[in-house]
């Protein structure tokens, strides 16, 4: 989905979705052209996803970047994710993310099955990852949802790499056991 500016829909925080039912512009996802209902439109095109649903629909859906992460989390623990913590980094570091998920896998095969349960609960709220890494060693797997990076870490890379202390001053919420 293609926005002015090139900007797409996932990438743009919960927050500033308030511009997007004026300000987009709906493409036809086969041609590339604008789509016909909106040329010509008073109030200016609007956006629609590749199924064809108008993402006015869809704009007041998605949750806000709190809201995933926390959804994630419980995700995470309910396939049994061990020290489930979400880190607000909104006050800390907004520029890398407003929030880290972060897990402690117990095998590597659980890592992976954790990396999906994420992605499950991106899907279900209509969100893909930007970008996912390290899924085939799986020793620490990042998946970044854009305003919300899940790292889901074996115990021995989560006890190395200590997010927690690189990130002291963001406020911590603890999940699960």
């Amino acid at each position: 989905m293609k926005l002015y500016d090139g900007v797409d829909v996932v990438s743009a925080t919960a927050r500033g979705l308030a511009w997007l039912a004026e300000e987009a512009i709906t493409y036809c996802p086969k041609s590339g052209r604008p789509h016909p209902e909106d040329q010509g439109s008073e109030r200016g095109p609007l956006l629609t996803t590749g199924n064809g649903q108008r993402a006015t629909n869809i704009i007041y859906h998605l949750k806000e970047p709190r809201e995933l992460a926390r959804e994630i989390a419980l995700a995470l623990a309910e396939r049994k994710g061990e020290d489930v913590l979400v880190m607000d980094l909104t006050e800390v570091a907004p520029f890398i993310a407003d929030f880290f998920v972060v897990v402690t896998a117990l095998t590597q095969d659980h890592a992976r099955a954790l990396a999906d349960a994420a992605g499950e609960t991106l899907a279900k709220n209509e969100r893909a990852p930007h970008h996912t890494e390290g899924y085939s060693k799986a020793r620490w797997i990042l998946v970044d949802a854009d305003e919300v990076v899940i790292h889901i870490m074996t115990r021995e890379a989560r006890e190395f790499y200590a997010i927690e202390s690189l990130w002291g001053d963001a406020r911590i919420e603890r999940y699960g056991d």
